[in-house]
């Protein structure tokens, strides 16, 4: 007997860190941010697209997804279907806070 699969945005969950600024996001938005995330859980890693999504180099998984122009969403893969977003953050403040200063 196999357990049923999630899908979409069931395989999607919400850490504490990101659960405010995920919540403010205009619905359409935030449904759009989960069925795409949704629809990498179903992948392995391996097979998303690396011109949006790029692993970082910390000790556990974590990757960068380009959401669109301006968002950009850290999230962590669990191994068994399921995406956790771990922070969400506009381009213009990792601008602002890792602009090269000279």
């Amino acid at each position: 007997m196999s357990a049923v699969q999630p899908s979409g945005a069931e395989r999607v969950s919400v850490d504490l860190s990101a659960l405010i600024a995920t919540s403010q996001m205009p619905p359409a938005e935030r449904q759009r941010l989960f069925h795409l995330l949704g629809e990498l859980a179903k992948r392995p890693p391996e097979q998303w697209p690396s011109d949006n999504v790029r692993r970082l180099a910390t000790p556990e998984p974590t990757y960068l997804l380009r959401f669109d122009d301006q968002v950009r969403v850290f999230f962590r893969p669990d191994g068994e279907g399921r995406i956790a977003i771990v922070d969400y953050v506009r381009q213009e403040t990792l601008d602002r806070f890792f602009a090269e200063r000279g």
